[in-house]
């Protein structure tokens, strides 16, 4: 049983449809494009509004916060990073190679 100090997490899925996952990834996109061109601060709820043009509420919609698609941002970036390791593995040896080699030696 969790405390009241640690409460328990809950989240709540639901289906969405093409044109709303669509206006998702786009907001999405919008926040990992301002973050690349000005950084934490450029990341505003108004500038990811104007950006993909939709409202505030539908903005809600979607996520809670500017760290909640932030956050969802970064996840998607890094299955990115991570697909494309799969696709193109280092090569050589590499300073993360180096321990698996003593093992396996």
């Amino acid at each position: 049983m969790a405390s009241a100090a640690q409460s328990p997490t809950v989240a709540l899925g639901r289906r969405l449809n093409a044109a709303q996952a669509d206006r998702r990834t786009q907001l999405i996109a919008a926040a990992r494009s301002l973050a690349s061109e000005g950084g934490y601060q450029a990341v505003t709820i108004s500038a990811l509004c104007e950006r993909t043009g939709v409202a505030r509420a539908t903005f809600y919609h979607y996520f809670g916060s500017k760290d909640h698609v932030l956050g969802e941002a970064v996840v998607q970036w890094g299955q990115e990073r991570m697909a494309e390791l799969r696709r193109h593995p280092p090569v050589g040896r590499t300073p993360a190679s180096a321990p698996w080699a003593r093992c396996a030696g």
